[in-house]
């Protein structure tokens, strides 16, 4: 009889062991199935400091097209949201915000479509910064080094154009003092 009943608790307990497996399992794929739902679709929210009631297109460009992709106007000063249920084509995109001096900004979207991007208005492109968007600030670190360098060549193009007009000023009044020289003998 105590054999009986050994062999039945140790099924009891098996079948008990198999059951909350059973239930961790469900309940970690119903999280998984909500966390990949609430990630579908795109949200992307701007917060633009100093600029008051505008509109502001998401454009995806393309090669020579570019398609308005999204318009928003803000809730608040400076805030804008772009949502939908359904993802954006992955690619470049332009933010451009219709106000006295049209700025825009470049964007990448991809897989990644939850993020916050903030800038101020006086200061666009070295205030910016990204939330939820690591592709995103890589991107801008790019664009600010290439800029910088284009920067530094133009002044450096600008020096030696300089340099090179002086030299060529140089030459031509050593060339009229010779003539001088020449013609006063």
């Amino acid at each position: 009889m105590l054999q009986y009943l050994k062999k039945q608790s140790g099924h009891i307990f098996h079948h008990s062991i198999q059951k909350i497996i059973i239930t961790i399992c469900m309940v970690l794929a119903v999280y998984t199935v909500q966390g990949s739902v609430a990630e579908q679709g795109h949200h992307i929210e701007f917060f633009i400091e100093g600029v008051e009631d505008s509109v502001t297109y998401l454009i995806h460009y393309y090669g020579n097209s570019n398609l308005v992709a999204a318009t928003s106007t803000s809730d608040k000063p400076g805030h804008y949201q772009f949502s939908g249920t359904k993802p954006l084509p992955a690619g470049f995109y332009l933010l451009v915000a219709e106000t006295k001096s049209s700025s825009y900004l470049e964007l990448i979207i991809d897989d990644d479509q939850h993020f916050i991007v903030k800038t101020t208005k006086e200061d666009i492109f070295e205030s910016i910064t990204f939330e939820g968007s690591a592709q995103n600030s890589l991107f801008h670190q790019y664009t600010t080094f290439i800029n910088n360098k284009r920067k530094r060549i133009e002044a450096l193009q600008q020096e030696n154009n300089t340099l090179k007009n002086d030299s060529i000023t140089q030459n031509i009044q050593k060339e009229n003092r010779k003539k001088e020289i020449t013609t006063a003998i």
